[in-house]
């Protein structure tokens, strides 16, 4: 769904549409790089974007007369206020009628005729119109009239005229300069002035709650919460989480016999983390101490011990703290005491608040960490505001905590100079441990969701710290920079809200975005643009399409596996005036039973999906070169997906033409997970660097195409970045019988490669999967095609099926796997060996030694050895009977079409299905019979009779119930004694393969 535009004139000539389909098409085409002066020749154009109501004109920002906005047509085109344009050029225009008399610049006039292609200079190829008594041209009609030179990215709405020539394209090149010239548009870049100013004018310096809600907000939910007979989802969720509330309170806390609060045992504070570093009294960080003693203010000798490196008790290797997790328990505290008024949260939130503030920083190895700890406490001191009206001192104090803790952190990390070693703004001199002389600390700049997050931090505490003398200054300037810097993380959404760290990332970053966003508005009124960022509307409609309709996200590059994180769909809703995204959370709740966070609760209105529309079923997201196809939005529809791009991004995975399938309900094929960030050589992510050597960055670690023989391409693809060549999908196709998409990946396999494309195709009702690989090569080449398989797995004698069998809910599901193949040398090979990799320089925890490495996951492959040619098309289908016709026949991808499953249906017609086949076959006696079997084995030290037993219980391992918690556990248990003593029955891997995984 694209945003709500205006509606234009009814009337276009047929004729003229199809003519403009071809303009655009030509208007769009062009270099593929921006030529030097492109960045800053927009000072002498015009620029505007559809549906927004200010325009650029010459580096300078004007509001287009009578909140006229461009709009997009759905022919392709655009059409512009023809009063902008008159603007750019000096020209001036009247209306009279449907006539409309333009006088240029030179005084030389054109007249144009409403609702006709006619004009006094010739013959438009789309006619003029009239919306909301704006007089509105195509920018063809402009450039005609003007003589003016035009570029239009309908991919972000983007109009550029100018009276010289230019040189944008719609190449990731030239979409970076668009989109850091557009923030000269869309941003108000508010002074420090102005935004107090506004919080004055909203708000009030002094008006608490004023972060994401009013006390209006709380009133109301804390009726619904007392309201004994409310039984909604909204009365349900609100006391779930006070009841979480209560819990975290009980963990930490005690109410003495005299009614107060303290901490429920003498060491419960112990448990909550040291500081990174050890400090001596006077401040000095004391690296390469493994132990510090003090005496506390009790006189008892309190001793801090770490590891000797500076790490304090608690924080992981690379020195990443974890203050958000006490820090999000003050804002469950001031949520419950908003809706109960009992104390008993505010005296905690005082406790917790205060030994937080003992600290000696909350995360200086990471700014993130402090911006992390410093929202939660901010949010949380706001809506507890007023628990201290009787003791101001307490609040002050838990004031000062944030701002030493956090807002001057952000303060240090904005204002150093490295050049000069030296803080701007009269502050002095800094250590530069708290500067941004550290990437680890540098906020500025960021490009990527470190920008968001930091700024989230820093701009909600200063929009709580604003009223107090001491602090406004630099809380003002701080959420003004944070304000600007936010700028340089826009080409992420861009162009369609893609966002190419992944949809883990994706979360984190955004909703820590939409936070910022709707902190400035609940505070000072207006978010100062930044909801206007180009794609980030539409991000929210690929964080839903990204996940299959069970809502399990596919969890490329850097992110864990679950769900997206939809807890501000509410939120987006409300600012975007879109109930779909309602409606999808709702679903996302009620679908998998889920109660609302807190965000939810705040944001949430039952009316808000009225007259929601269904999602598209089938994306093209450009952001990311990635397509998504799907069966329906109902729970166990089909979902796939083909991944393209470069194979190093941010946060990326090596992972060129990577696959995904869900069918039934199950995720069949499935990402390694992201490795650990501390490994030795995570970050290194140069070509020859560690990175993509580990397995679950590696291509290999992928179900994707690698090359094998090629010295070039250690890494089984050709290194590209976004600065290179790198594959893109060519073809997207979609109808009500399906979808298909394919990518030209010739690039990626490297030079020998003369023709590669990779494609996914959905057809036969939406019913049926195929993923085809038509490669050629100028000399006989190696090649390794990967599935990751999630379950268990059945081979045919001759290698060219492969089944995979599990249950959900009690119920078989069984895929089909069909290798389709005029080579009839290719075969499918069961790999599960965890010792074993394609690639020798590929780290995993057997092969390294290194116990924070990936163990690789179970894996079907297509071995091509010195082939010239590879055309191999993959058919994955739920099938109920082994006898079912296969749905696809091999087509080239030049000639695919999606079709109706009726001929499946007539084929299958006469199958006759077992009554029993939801049935598994092997229960829970079985895996414990087994597992008693090896553990025996396992005491007597008796090698061969382990080696016997598991060739006798491995087909225990492919049809069994997995829902059923007790036996997963069992067959966990028993693959564990497979794992533990692969080495023995590696030499029988080919005959025990034959037999007994068939």
């Amino acid at each position: 769904m694209t945003r709500i535009i205006k509606s234009t004139v009814s009337v276009l000539l047929a004729v003229a549409i199809l003519v403009a389909l071809l303009l655009t098409a030509l208007m769009t085409s062009g270099v593929s790089t921006v030529s030097a002066a492109a960045s800053s020749t927009y000072k002498n154009e015009l620029w505007l974007v559809t549906d927004y109501e200010y325009g650029m004109s010459s580096g300078s920002r004007f509001a287009i007369d009578g909140g006229a906005m461009p709009y997009a047509y759905e022919t392709g085109t655009a059409y512009i206020p023809l009063s902008a344009v008159c603007h750019y050029t000096g020209a001036s225009h009247s209306v009279s009628g449907s006539s409309v008399t333009v006088t240029r610049s030179d005084g030389s006039t054109a007249t144009l005729t409403v609702g006709d292609v006619a004009w006094s200079g010739g013959e438009f190829l789309l006619p003029v119109t009239l919306v909301d008594g704006c007089v509105y041209l195509s920018i063809l009609s402009a450039k005609d009239v003007f003589s003016l030179q035009s570029f239009y990215n309908s991919d972000i709405g983007l109009v550029v005229l100018s009276r010289s020539s230019m040189s944008y394209s719609k190449s990731h090149s030239s979409l970076s300069t668009q989109i850091d010239t557009l923030s000269n548009l869309l941003f108000d870049r508010p002074s420090q002035s102005k935004i107090y100013e506004d919080l004055e004018a909203n708000a009030t310096a002094s008006q608490h709650p004023r972060i994401l809600v009013r006390q209006d907000d709380f009133d109301r939910l804390r009726g619904v919460y007392l309201d004994e007979d409310a039984d909604d989802m909204l009365s349900i969720s609100i006391n779930a989480y006070i009841a979480g509330s209560a819990a975290v309170f009980n963990t930490y806390f005690k109410l003495t016999d005299d009614g107060t609060v303290d901490w429920k045992y003498e060491n419960t504070t112990d448990s909550i983390r040291q500081p990174y570093f050890i400090y001596d009294e006077n401040g000095n960080r004391l690296v390469g101490t493994k132990t510090y003693t003090y005496t506390d203010g009790n006189g008892e000798e309190i001793t801090i011990e770490c590891d000797g490196s500076g790490r304090g008790d608690g924080y992981d290797y690379g020195g990443r703290s974890n203050v958000d997790k006490f820090t999000v328990y003050l804002k469950q505290f001031a949520f419950a005491w908003q809706m109960t008024g009992d104390n008993k949260y505010r005296d905690a939130f005082y406790l917790l608040a205060t030994e937080l503030g003992k600290w000696q920083h909350w995360g200086e190895g990471h700014f993130l960490d402090a911006a992390d700890g410093a929202v939660e406490y901010a949010i949380g001191l706001d809506w507890i505001w007023h628990a201290f009206d009787d003791e101001p001192e307490k609040r002050d104090e838990l004031a000062s905590i944030l701002y030493n803790k956090g807002l001057m952190k952000g303060y240090y990390s904005i204002a150093y100079n490295s050049s000069s070693g030296s803080i701007v703004d009269g502050l002095g001199y800094i250590d530069v441990s708290y500067t941004a002389g550290s990437t680890a600390w540098r906020i500025k700049t960021r490009n990527n969701n470190w920008q968001t997050v930091c700024g989230s931090g820093m701009i909600i505490s200063g929009l709580v710290l604003a009223e107090y003398d001491e602090y406004r200054a630099n809380s003002l300037y701080v959420i003004s920079e944070c304000i600007k810097n936010t700028e340089y993380c826009l080409l992420q959404y861009a162009p369609d809200g893609a966002y190419i760290e992944s949809p883990g990332y994706w979360g984190y970053g955004t909703n820590t975005l939409m936070l910022t966003i709707a902190a400035l508005r609940s505070g000072c009124g207006t978010d100062y643009g930044l909801s206007d960022i180009i794609g980030l509307y539409d991000s929210f409609y690929f964080a839903a399409g990204i996940a299959d309709s069970d809502y399990r996200m596919w969890n490329y590059h850097d992110s864990g596996s679950g769900s997206v994180d939809s807890s501000l769909f509410y939120f987006a809703a409300r600012i975007f005036g879109d109930p779909s995204l309602a409606a999808y959370r709702n679903g996302f709740l009620t679908d998998l039973g889920r109660n609302m966070t807190v965000y939810d609760i705040l944001f949430y209105d039952s009316t808000l999906a009225d007259g929601a529309e269904s999602m598209k079923l089938d994306n093209n997201f450009k952001g990311i070169d990635s397509v998504t196809l799907r069966s329906s939005w109902e729970p166990g529809a089909v979902f796939t997906g083909l991944h393209t791009g470069p194979s190093h991004v941010t946060h990326g995975d090596f992972d060129t033409g990577n696959f995904t399938l869900s069918m039934g309900g199950v995720q069949w094929i499935v990402e390694p997970g992201t490795e650990n960030y501390n490994i030795s050589g995570f970050w290194n992510t140069s070509e020859s660097g560690r990175r993509y050597r580990l397995y679950g960055k590696s291509a290999e670690g992928h179900s994707t195409v690698v090359i094998r023989n090629n010295s070039s391409l250690p890494l089984g693809q050709k290194y590209t970045t976004f600065s290179t060549s790198y594959p893109v999908i060519n073809e997207f196709y979609t109808d009500e019988l399906g979808a298909y998409a394919y990518s030209n990946m010739t690039v990626q396999y490297g030079s020998t490669c003369t023709s590669g494309y990779r494609g996914v195709l959905l057809t036969n009702s939406r019913s049926t999967v195929v993923l085809q690989d038509e490669i050629t090569f100028s000399e006989p080449t190696s090649l390794t095609s990967i599935l990751n398989l999630a379950h268990n797995i059945r081979m045919s004698d001759d290698g060219r099926t492969v089944k995979s069998i599990t249950y959900v809910d009690g119920e078989k599901r069984e895929l089909r796997v069909t290798l389709l193949s005029d080579n009839e040398d290719l075969k499918f090979t069961y790999m599960y060996d965890p010792s074993v990799t394609i690639f020798d320089s590929t780290v995993t925890k057997q092969n390294s030694g290194d116990d924070m490495a990936l163990t690789p996951v179970q894996r079907v492959v297509i071995n091509a050895d010195g082939v010239t040619e590879y055309k191999v098309a993959l058919v994955f289908e739920l099938i109920g009977h082994e006898d079912e016709v296969v749905g696809y026949e091999y087509t080239p991808m030049t000639q695919w079409q999606t079709s109706s499953d009726e001929w499946v249906k007539e084929a299958n017609k006469d199958i006759v299905y077992e009554e029993d086949k939801t049935k598994p076959k092997y229960v829970l006696s079985d895996f414990i019979k087994a597992n008693a079997a090896l553990a025996e084995a396992l005491e007597s030290g008796d090698d061969a009779a382990l080696v016997r037993i598991v060739r006798e219980t491995f087909i225990y391992t492919t049809d069994y119930d997995s829902s059923n918690k007790n036996v997963v556990a069992a067959v966990r248990e028993y693959m564990g004694y497979v794992d533990r003593y692969n080495f023995i029955i590696r030499g029988f891997n080919s005959a025990f393969t034959e037999e007994f995984v068939k």
